[in-house]
């Protein structure tokens, strides 16, 4: 006689079908992942590119300001790809405070100093226009920051303006 012991253990159908079940339900997860980061990366990237643009036009603005004169011979104006020398006395000291774009990152220069950015590397600056504007009275400079960013609809270009006088200008 055929003596039935208890086997414990899974079948090969039942095997396959929690297998199955497992993949459809990882690849459920994973999708909801990807589709929620782009969806944040859409909602914050205008906002990021906001503060960015605001905070390099005013501080542009606010050397602009303290600033005694623009180096015409070292300031390249009505372009791009835009370069503002700014000098600066104060009693006997003078500073100069170079503004320049170059590959896509603004560039902020004090004096003898090394170059650093002050943009972000992963934010794109497309332009950066400077014009000088020169009255009897005083010297007032234009800058333009043209800031690239890409979404699904493809790639957006916000542009910040920022005028000042020169408060040194007319003293």
């Amino acid at each position: 006689m055929y003596s039935r012991t208890k086997k414990s253990g899974f079948t090969l159908v039942e095997t396959l079908t929690y297998g199955v079940g497992l993949v459809i339900v990882l690849g459920g997860i994973v999708t909801f992942t990807v589709y929620l980061y782009d969806w944040y990366r859409t909602s914050t990237i205008p906002t990021r590119v906001d503060q960015v643009g605001i905070a390099l036009i005013n501080r542009v603005s606010n050397d602009i300001r303290g600033a005694n004169s623009v180096n015409d011979s070292s300031s390249i104006f009505n372009n791009q790809n835009g370069v503002l020398s700014l000098t600066t006395t104060s009693g006997t000291i003078s500073t100069t405070t170079v503004y320049a774009l170059q590959n896509g990152v603004m560039q902020y220069k004090l004096n003898s100093t090394a170059t650093s950015s002050i943009s972000s590397d992963d934010i794109s600056i497309s332009g950066f226009y400077v014009k000088k504007l020169t009255t009897p009275v005083s010297t007032v400079v234009r800058v333009e920051i043209d800031i690239d960013y890409v979404t699904k609809a493809g790639t957006n270009t916000s542009i910040y303006n920022g005028l000042a006088v020169l408060r040194q200008s007319y003293q």
